[in-house]
């Protein structure tokens, strides 16, 4: 799915070389370690600063000296310096949430306050809600808003200035509804409160950031479509796919799409980047191949890829793709060589530096374990079946994509969600190939539609895909043991863990490469602290 490079390329060989793997993982065992040791941010900070001197005197000193037998040592300073940042950056980060466990603004007096609107309004029956931040208190609330007021007129990036009165979301629970607490939490929402019509004024922003305005479009969009085409699944089911964005899907169908097991096809990725980046390059290839055009054309591409990454929100399988795209393809502008496994321990040090707690993020985690699995586990699969046919080999790296991305991603899945779809092989081998169609005919449908070129030809052809991948995943739910219910202990999750370690180390063994090792025994030393 995404751009691996196949039989020419040893991954295994290619991966234990990459210069940034061990950095990345010292990184974010720094990260992961963090809220155990209670280092204050003060001190992790003089910490990580003396580790790096150590490392740039002793360095400076071996070059003076012309004695390089310092190596390992500065190695592992640096190694130790990598951890220590990631430490050092997580620990503030929990600091500064660390008293965010009450909500400041659960308050039974109503407060003067002004709150900027972070996430599109959804409207409901009785009332519009949405997600907003206060930056005087350092908090996100969910705010729901009377029914009275027109809430589509409020945007992403706009300012409510109100009178807040805020609950805590625990009484959300009362009804039951647990997970949506649980859910609210995650995102760092403690509280919420209710406006009535009247009583609170919108001020729209003078000039909205570029984020906030693809966001917009993206919404608004989906509210116009939803109003000309009134119960049509399409819509729904279209932007779930292209954008990520599930709020407007069925229960029943997407409760069908987890069922048979592909539920990731909603999640955008290196499946939904690559698609992108095959359409505008065929899109653009009149512009020739001389070294300005690429470059040119190379620029195009990029920013389109990021956003779509800002109109997925960021979301960690996105962001990754996006980056290790962006990476090939400059390094195909410049005649470079294509993009190499480094990319993708780059692609999450990134990610990790800008936002250490997405190490914690379910996306995060089936992200880079099926991209992992993509480049270890999918060989095995593939060379079993060697053929000439394009077709066939399409179809075959499929299934060894399917099954390589199970496998690696199976214990995280099921110990997020506690189930296993069985029949997963089956629903990506039907689904894969409509998904990409659907893909690519909204694609299209949104350039005829900003042209002004009638396209109610490709709207039909949308409902007869969209439909029809409905009807699938539905009866897929249906067969027998469609869903098998798993519920590991704690002792099981250890052993898988020290099992994988094992292995690791054999096979850093038995393909000679000393960084799995390295890298299996700085897992190891995570899971001592953190356990």
């Amino acid at each position: 799915m995404d751009l691996v490079k196949g039989g020419d390329i040893d991954n295994t060989r290619q991966a234990g070389n990459s210069p940034l793997l061990l950095y990345t993982v010292s990184y974010i065992t720094g990260i992961l370690i963090s809220p155990h040791l209670n280092i204050p941010p003060t001190y992790s900070a003089i910490i990580a600063y003396s580790a790096t001197l150590a490392t740039f005197l002793i360095s400076l000193a071996s070059i003076k000296l012309k004695d390089f037998r310092y190596s390992k040592i500065i190695k592992l300073l640096l190694l130790l310096s990598m951890c220590l940042a990631g430490n050092f950056n997580n620990s503030i980060r929990l600091s500064s949430t660390k008293n965010k466990q009450i909500s400041l603004l659960v308050k039974e007096k109503k407060t003067p306050l002004k709150l900027i609107v972070k996430n599109s309004v959804k409207i409901n029956r009785n009332s519009s809600s949405t997600f907003c931040f206060s930056k005087e208190y350092n908090e996100k609330i969910l705010l729901y808003i009377d029914k009275k007021y027109p809430a589509a007129d409020i945007h992403i990036g706009d300012t409510i200035i109100l009178n807040y009165s805020g609950s805590s979301v625990e009484r959300l629970a009362i009804n039951g509804n647990n997970g949506w607490v649980d859910y609210l939490k995650s995102k760092g929402v403690l509280s919420f409160g209710y406006v009535k019509s009247g009583e609170f004024r919108v001020i729209k922003p003078r000039q909205k950031r570029i984020p906030d305005y693809l966001l917009n479009k993206k919404s608004s969009l989906i509210q116009k479509l939803n109003r000309i085409y009134p119960d049509k699944n399409w819509v729904a089911l279209t932007a779930a796919l292209a954008t990520g964005d599930k709020t407007n899907l069925k229960k029943e169908i997407r409760s069908a799409f987890s069922a048979s097991g592909s539920m990731h096809l909603m999640a955008v990725s290196g499946f939904h980047a690559t698609l992108l980046y095959i359409f505008l390059s065929s899109l653009l290839s009149f512009m020739g191949n001389y070294r300005a055009m690429k470059i040119f054309r190379g620029v195009l591409i990029i920013a389109s890829l990021w956003m779509l990454a800002i109109v997925a929100e960021f979301t960690p399988s996105a962001t990754r793709s996006v980056i290790m795209l962006s990476f090939y393809i400059i390094s195909n502008s410049f005649s470079k060589r294509g993009v190499s496994i480094n990319t993708l321990f780059a692609s999450a040090l990134i990610i990790t530096i800008v936002n250490p707690q997405a190490v914690y993020d379910a996306g995060f985690l089936l992200s880079y374990t099926a991209f992992a699995s993509i480049i270890f586990i999918n060989p095995i699969f593939r060379d079993l079946i060697k053929t000439e046919n394009k077709i066939v080999r399409w179809l075959w790296g499929i299934v060894t994509v399917s099954i390589a991305c199970q496998i690696g991603t199976s214990l995280i899945s099921i110990n997020l969600f506690g189930y296993f779809p069985p029949y997963f092989l089956l629903s990506n081998i039907l689904l894969v190939p409509i998904i990409t169609l659907i893909l690519y005919a909204g694609l299209v449908a949104g350039i005829f539609a900003v042209i002004g070129i009638g396209y109610d030809f490709l709207i039909g052809i949308l409902n007869y895909l969209s439909e029809t991948a409905i009807l699938i995943v539905t009866r897929i739910e249906s067969l027998p043991h469609s869903v098998i219910k798993l519920d590991p202990g704690p002792g099981v999750e250890i052993s898988i863990a020290v099992i994988i370690i094992v292995f690791f180390i054999e096979y850093g063994i038995s393909k000679r490469v000393k960084k799995y090792i390295i890298v299996a025994s700085i897992i190891n030393i995570a899971l001592c602290l953190l356990l």
